[in-house]
């Protein structure tokens, strides 16, 4: 009897045993399950990551008086097919509005289809061409500031950048007067006024000369 009970006691310590191993190996397999299933994820945040990088950004600092600037650099696409930027935001201006832009004989419009990067090539966001424009912000953008972009591409992928604002170099076009029809009704005014001005000086210079005439007529 004893050695009965004696066996019994060693076949449920084995089995206790063997359940600890299965215990075991359950919790491994859950393990490699785990790190299995945490792959698909990974994978996903690398497709996530946009092939689209950005090199000597910038944009420029306003004043109080206006509330839109426009932002410029290079974009280069890494990838073997064509990249589209379609929209981008600026998380550090609350409020503002955000649009591609390009400039068409002398005209700033939102630019249809976005920016397309070639494959293996890059674009360039300049001064009189395509740029990233930012309105309705009427509070100031300082030289020295840094502004962060999210750029969104049309293949799901989104690139977060950083624009250093720096003043406006000279010469160079002025985005913060006006854009579109608007800017354009200025140039119109600008240019009639100029030439209301030379008018009048030169009827001003009719009158001087006539009156020269009429003294010279009179002496003699």
């Amino acid at each position: 009897m004893k050695k009965i009970t004696a066996l019994a006691a060693t076949m449920c310590a084995a089995s206790i045993a063997l359940a600890g191993c299965g215990s075991e190996n359950g919790t491994n397999n859950e393990a490699q399950d785990g790190s299995t299933s945490a792959t698909p994820e990974a994978n996903n945040a690398e497709q996530e990551a946009s092939s689209i990088s950005l090199a000597d950004g910038y944009c420029r600092a306003k004043e109080e008086h206006s509330d839109m600037t426009a932002c410029f650099g290079t974009l280069t696409n890494s990838s073997d097919k064509d990249i589209t930027v379609e929209s981008f935001t600026a998380p550090d201006l609350e409020g503002a509005s955000t649009e591609l832009h390009e400039v068409v004989d002398g005209q700033m419009r939102e630019k249809e289809g976005g920016f397309t990067i070639p494959a293996g090539g890059s674009q360039e966001l300049a001064p009189g061409g395509e740029h990233l424009m930012i309105m309705n912000y009427p509070a100031p953008i300082q030289a020295g500031d840094a502004l962060t972009f999210n750029l969104v591409m049309d293949d799901g992928s989104e690139l977060t950048a950083e624009f250093p604002v720096r003043e406006q170099p000279s010469g160079e076009e002025d985005y913060a007067g006006g854009h579109g029809d608007h800017a354009g009704h200025e140039h119109g005014e600008h240019a009639g006024h100029a030439e209301h001005e030379h008018g009048g000086e030169h009827e001003h210079g009719g009158e001087h000369e006539h009156g020269g005439e009429h003294d010279s007529h009179g002496q003699h």
